[in-house]
């Protein structure tokens, strides 16, 4: 590991209250302070002049970077400049980030500056989602570092977090419902983006919306490292990734509360004339309403959004599409949104989930006919031991629990069915009780319905069933 030195300077660590870790961190890394960021600015600074330089000179030929052309500079990054460029051979405009180690660096240190850029080529190259930039391409040529990504052609979200340039808040919530969509399925890839802030979510001139900037995403098997120091934004990090560098759904859910507060009130919530008050507010000041900022946006929503910016985890929504869920309910009760809209709003939580991957959209539409949605508080029994029912239930959003005689069995969460064995049957007692843990949100089917349907959607429950049920006999076969 190369050298470590203190992450904040020494007003900063003496500014810190008691029981705020102080962390080391690796200077090629620091995103934010003492020297990694001040040897990052000046990279940044030169690159770009020097890299606007080589265009105005190079403006009769053509400047490639592997196997693109490139033709203009459109930016920077965290780590580089980033170029317009074209793929030659299939005629693509593309974007190109950009990073050269400086000189100055020795191998070690180079190699773990070039293994953090290609960070974002691993983690968003393994995303094909609609509302994540794509990633195309990744190389090093000569000392360049580049990633080759999809091209957006549109402005990021801070354009609309200035009080004078607030969207209205049923376009904000639809933005929202997009970044829920995309980190969900992240999630699920077990990706933690890390570093969620409005400069990261792009819009473009479409209306598509655009997650992008993947640099220090927690990659799946990997452990949070603790002498990393601040990775991320703190002005959009939970408290817990600030005192204990924890990457988690839920860290990634507070970042995404505080972009959805600022896109509301024009405010960040942390917001502070020096870094240490900005943590301090962080970690133990309670952000003002949003509707005492905003008096436009309903109660309702500003309470939903306040709950994903809680201090402690336990008091957020468990993910980002129980957010989404219980956002999408707020506005449906400030009637600003039209009751038609209900059936594809639903439909995108059962395509979010594994039991439903598989179906069609059409497929859907009729599990919804032939269903009812049902919203259990926490502590609800959902199902009562010793009752006889044909009907089974699909997770939604939340999680339950298996109970037989006081005794907990079994955790069912997001994504999975219980009662399927009703398919297989006329009639079945249920041998447990089924309590719903947190606020959840189910599907209930008669299963008797099933062997009417058609013969594909039929084989996309029945496997589904099957799936189960060989995943529940392997748990229990570990377990003995």
């Amino acid at each position: 590991m190369s050298r470590k030195i203190w992450a904040f300077p020494g007003e900063f660590r003496r500014g810190l209250r008691k029981g705020v870790r102080l962390f080391t961190i690796d200077p090629l890394r620091n995103r934010w302070y003492g020297e990694g960021y001040e040897r990052l600015s000046r990279y940044k600074k030169k690159t770009m002049i020097d890299g606007r330089k080589e265009m105005e000179n190079e403006s009769g030929s053509e400047r490639m970077i592997g196997r693109y052309v490139v033709s203009g500079v459109v930016g920077k990054g965290s780590m580089g400049i980033i170029f317009k460029g074209r793929d030659p051979y299939i005629k693509r405009t593309v974007a190109i980030k950009t990073a050269v180690p400086e000189e100055s660096l020795s191998e070690s240190q180079a190699q773990i500056y070039r293994e953090q850029f290609f960070t974002e080529a691993q983690a968003a190259g393994a995303l094909v989602h609609p509302n994540i930039v794509a990633v195309y391409d990744a190389g090093l040529e000569n000392s360049i570092c580049y990633i080759a990504m999809e091209f957006v052609d549109g402005n990021n979200l801070t354009n609309y977090c200035a009080k004078n340039k607030l969207l209205p808040f049923e376009k904000v919530i639809g933005i929202t419902g997009k970044i829920c969509e995309a980190l969900d399925f992240a999630h699920q890839q077990g990706i933690i983006h890390r570093d969620i802030k409005p400069a990261n979510i792009m819009l473009t001139r479409a209306g598509t919306v655009k997650v992008t900037d993947f640099g220090v995403a927690k990659l799946p098997k990997t452990e949070d490292c603790h002498t990393m120091g601040i990775i991320g934004s703190p002005g959009y990090m939970a408290p817990e990734a600030l005192q204990h560098g924890q990457a988690t759904q839920q860290s990634d859910l507070f970042s995404l509360g505080v972009t959805v507060y600022e896109l509301l009130t024009g405010e960040n919530p942390f917001a502070s004339e020096t870094m240490v008050e900005m943590i301090h507010k962080v970690l133990y000041k309670e952000p003002e309403l949003i509707s005492t900022l905003n008096p436009g946006v309903p109660e309702i929503i500003s309470s939903v959004v306040m709950k994903s910016i809680a201090k402690d985890p336990i008091n957020r929504y468990q993910g980002t599409m129980e957010f989404l869920f219980h956002l999408k309910t707020a506005l449906r009760e400030t009637r600003y949104r039209a009751e038609g809209d209900r059936v594809d709003d639903r439909i995108n939580y059962m395509k979010s989930i594994i039991f439903f991957n598989e179906f069609r959209e059409d497929e859907l539409a009729e599990v919804l006919r032939i269903g009812t949605w049902f919203h259990y508080k926490k502590g609800s029994v959902i199902v009562k031991e010793d009752e006889t029912d044909t009907t089974f239930f699909v997770v939604i959003l939340g999680r339950v629990q298996v109970e037989r005689e006081g005794k907990v069995l079994a955790v069912i969460d997001r994504g999975s069915c219980f009662g399927e064995m009703a398919a297989f049957g006329k009639e079945r007692r249920r041998t447990a009780s089924i309590v719903a843990t947190e606020d959840c949100v189910l599907i209930k089917i008669d299963a008797l319905i099933i062997d009417h349907l058609s013969k594909d959607l039929q084989i996309r429950f029945y496997k589904q069933f099957l799936h189960t049920l060989i995943n529940r006999l392997d748990s229990a076969r570990k377990n003995t």
